[in-house]
């Protein structure tokens, strides 16, 4: 069950969005006229979750990567990861300039250390995305943990192991599983796809973070962009 939290800090879906979750992925129930008032204490969220078990426990990436290709017409995995990979280079460049987030840009050189040559290209864009709150001087255990025990309203990364090698990747939102993601940057682009799926208003403590991401993988929305963030994304593009 969601917690009172959590619905307070969502964006409240119109009833459109939440029969189109009911219909695709939800639990049948007798037809009803939703009052806005109703489609604000039922989210389209809790109907999906009711039903996870039957996906394995879990929503899955590859539907929220299809629901914001069918929503948005975006390939959201391509995109994102394609412009993570062009703007790597800048953001390590800046976050070591400035001294910020030290401790994984240590362990991102320990893992170059120990790694071959070809899998170097991978532990950038890791190291990229780990760091990328840090540039924007936010708290990055609002997207991710590394090994603790934390649970979010929003959706977050849970990383049990060394992110750089071997881990378990868990995007959780309100403390339920949502997805599996192979790796560090697969699970970036699903948490960025969850907000959108699934409507969920932006955690303050990664906004920037989070519409630097959106503006890379090119999805549209009503909010506007903090201009910041638009200039550092067309510096890094």
């Amino acid at each position: 069950m969601l917690k009172n939290n959590f619905k307070k800090e969502r964006i409240p879906l119109t009833n459109p969005d939440i029969e189109y979750y009911r219909a695709k992925y939800g639990k049948k129930k007798p037809s009803q006229t939703l009052t806005s008032q109703v489609a604000q204490q039922m989210p389209a969220f809790q109907d999906v979750i009711d039903n996870v078990e039957s996906n394995d426990g879990v929503f899955g990436h590859d539907k929220i990567f299809s629901e914001i290709e069918e929503k948005y017409n975006i390939d959201l995995d391509k995109k994102l990861l394609q412009g993570l990979g062009r703007a790597a280079d800048k953001i390590l460049e800046q976050v070591t300039k400035k001294k910020l987030g030290t401790d994984i840009l240590s362990q991102y050189e320990m893992a170059l250390g120990e790694s071959c040559e070809d899998t170097h290209k991978g532990l950038k864009l890791c190291a990229a995305a780990l760091i990328l709150p840090h540039l924007f001087n936010e708290s990055s255990d609002k997207l991710y943990v590394i090994n603790k025990v934390h649970r979010a309203p929003t959706p977050l990364l849970v990383v049990d192991g060394n992110p750089f090698g071997d881990c378990i990747i868990t995007l959780r939102m309100d403390g339920v599983s949502i997805a599996n993601p192979d790796d560090i940057s697969m699970g970036l682009v699903a948490l960025l796809g969850t907000y959108f799926v699934f409507g969920v208003k932006y955690a303050e403590s990664v906004k920037k973070t989070l519409a630097f991401l959106q503006v890379v993988s090119g999805i549209q929305s009503a909010e506007k962009i903090n201009p910041t963030v638009l200039r550092m994304a067309n510096a890094f593009l």
